[in-house]
């Protein structure tokens, strides 16, 4: 509400689409349980983020099913802005996939 009367946005941004969506991201990167924890942290503190569900875990990944506050274009934009995870591909040629990220050092 605040956002459409002009109210907690920064000077000269548009406010985010509240078009909630379902996304279905791949994380990389994730070589420990620390590593797990930050993910998992930061999908939890996300304002763009409803819930996240792991769906499936190999290697130094993990597949996460993702309930949005927004599109997925907007989270993939935070994303890139936040720098806790970054985007490696926004429309990956994966099937069930929706966009491909990974955890920052």
């Amino acid at each position: 509400m605040l956002q459409r009367l002009g109210f907690g946005t920064a000077a000269g941004t548009a406010p985010v689409e509240a078009t909630p969506s379902e996304a279905t991201v791949w994380i990389g990167g994730i070589r420990s349980a620390e590593d797990y924890a930050r993910v998992i942290a930061y999908l939890s503190k996300s304002n763009l983020v409803r819930g996240a569900q792991q769906v499936q875990a190999r290697g130094e990944g993990m597949l996460v099913k993702l309930s949005l506050a927004t599109d997925l274009k907007h989270f993939l934009d935070a994303v890139g802005v936040e720098r806790t995870l970054s985007v490696v591909n926004g429309s990956p040629p994966i099937d069930g996939v929706d966009a491909t990220l990974a955890l920052s050092p």
